[in-house]
């Protein structure tokens, strides 16, 4: 601001206020974007887990063993 002639001080500290606030407004939508793409990831994972086949049957009738087994 030093190197502009003729900037008020009131100028100058609006300037700096809006520079600040800025900044604060950028690294908020950096928390909320991160936030929003964990929310996705997790919406990912169920569709994966949606497409993974089914396991077997924990007893299958046709392979039990013999009652005396």
């Amino acid at each position: 601001m030093s190197l502009i002639r003729g900037v008020d001080a009131g100028l100058a500290g609006i300037a700096i206020t809006q520079s600040q606030v800025f900044v604060l407004g950028l690294y908020w939508l950096c928390r909320v974007w991160t936030g929003f793409e964990m929310d996705l990831n997790s919406v990912e994972r169920m569709y994966e887990y949606f497409d993974l086949p089914q396991e077997p049957l924990a007893i299958v009738e046709e392979n039990r063993p013999p009652a005396s087994w």
